[in-house]
């Protein structure tokens, strides 16, 4: 089978969103999905809706500590990420100081005191 027939055929089987179809390649738990959902949030966040733009913040955190455990760069990345969000939601300020601090704890752990 051709490239140009095996994607009109999966297309066109059944409406599948990009996310799933990644989802059923990789797995639940591949490295890829920590930048993907990163990348949605970034979006969903510059088109103003926080509250799915940290649903997605979330999932990337969930898959990087499945993967990587939980003093990893990624993960304090991740942490970083939600802190930074949940800053500019007014109901999340002290969700915002733990994440943040959580982030700082690794970011210390990975590169020394004076990191952060």
């Amino acid at each position: 089978m051709q490239r140009s027939e095996w994607s009109s055929d999966v297309c066109s089987s059944e409406k599948v969103s990009s996310l799933s179809y990644l989802k059923s390649l990789f797995g639940d738990k591949h490295a890829y999905l920590i930048d993907i959902y990163g990348a949605l949030s970034y979006m969903l966040e510059r088109d103003s809706r926080h509250a799915e733009a940290v649903k997605f913040a979330g999932q990337s955190l969930l898959v990087a500590m499945n993967i990587f455990g939980l003093m990893h760069i990624k993960v304090g990345k991740c942490h970083l990420r939600l802190g930074l969000l949940y800053s500019k939601r007014d109901n999340s300020k002290e969700q915002s100081r733990k994440e943040l601090l959580i982030a700082r704890g690794i970011f210390r752990n990975e590169f020394g005191a004076l990191s952060v």
